[in-house]
């Protein structure tokens, strides 16, 4: 079953088949009227809290100077930071050690795509 599941990616190379279906399944609920503002907003608040944990950090390091792990503070941030870390997609090994692959250009279009629909979101905001 792991060998025929797309939306997997820790095997050391990636087939075009599973990298276009993960892309599909990624950027297709933005096309889907009633439900592509939705899961824009649920992506572009992930990215925000996956954001938040290492922002805070570093405000706390330059006001307060303390960035030590012995700091409770800092501690539970890291705690966020690494739970957050679970909604980061990987690639397979393959792709991570080579610039131009079919799975990094599927990853590229989808976060480009993803972006411009967050943008065009938030643009919105205003009216």
């Amino acid at each position: 079953m792991h060998k025929y599941d797309f939306m997997d990616s820790d095997d050391l190379e990636k087939t075009v088949a599973g990298t276009i279906s993960k892309l599909v399944v990624s950027v297709a609920p933005l096309f889907i009227p009633g439900v592509g503002w939705y899961y824009g907003a649920a992506t572009a608040g992930v990215q925000l809290a996956k954001l938040a944990p290492s922002l805070i950090k570093a405000v706390n390091g330059i006001v307060g100077g303390d960035t030590s792990d012995d700091n409770t503070f800092i501690q539970k941030l890291n705690v966020a930071d690494s739970w957050m870390a679970r909604f980061t997609p990987s690639v397979s090994d393959y792709s991570r050690d080579r610039i131009a692959t079919i799975e990094n250009l599927g990853v590229l279009l989808k976060d480009v795509s993803m972006q411009l629909y967050q943008q065009r979101l938030m643009g919105e905001i205003p009216r």
